[in-house]
């Protein structure tokens, strides 16, 4: 199952190829075995740590939830990274969706906070994001920020039987 972000305006953004995992009450969960190659146009990164992704069937984000220790080069990583999106498209091969560029991050610590806002702004202006988009984002990003930080579901820690599986 590959998954396949974009930018607005079908600019293309990060492929990430994965293992189906399986179904639940919330989503679709995909593997990211240790050492798999994600790329976007210039960049291209090969994971040093296990991850599982949450793809909702009707929310507008997309979740890695990552198996990462502190090291020293990197000494508190993320651990909960939240991609607000477009609702996800599911095809047979693939899962299609917009990064709309808000990012909740939970760092190894507990420390959760948003990223990107700068850059928000800026594609919002630079490419016309419609209102009911705006609007969806930064709901979709304000529910997201207080679900990871009281560690409700999914956020609380059901990402670690799919985890398991992938170890």
């Amino acid at each position: 199952m590959q998954l396949l972000f974009t930018k607005w305006g079908d600019q293309p953004h990060w492929h990430i190829p994965t293992q189906l995992l399986g179904e639940d009450d919330q989503g679709v969960w995909l593997g990211v075995p240790e050492g798999t190659v994600m790329w976007r146009p210039g960049v291209r990164v090969e994971t040093h740590y296990a991850a599982v992704i949450l793809v909702p069937k009707d929310s507008p984000f997309v979740a890695m939830f990552m198996d990462r220790a502190p090291r020293l080069e990197e000494p508190n990583p993320p651990v909960v990274y939240v991609d607000m999106t477009t609702v996800p498209i599911f095809g047979t091969e693939t899962i299609t969706a917009v990064d709309l560029d808000l990012d909740v991050i939970r760092r190894h610590d507990g420390t959760v906070f948003i990223d990107d806002e700068d850059e928000f702004i800026e594609h919002r202006e630079l490419y016309g994001y419609p209102v009911h988009v705006v609007d969806m984002a930064e709901q979709s990003c304000r529910d997201v920020v207080a679900g990871v930080t009281a560690h409700s579901a999914p956020w609380d820690g059901q990402a670690e039987r799919w985890l398991a599986g992938i170890r």
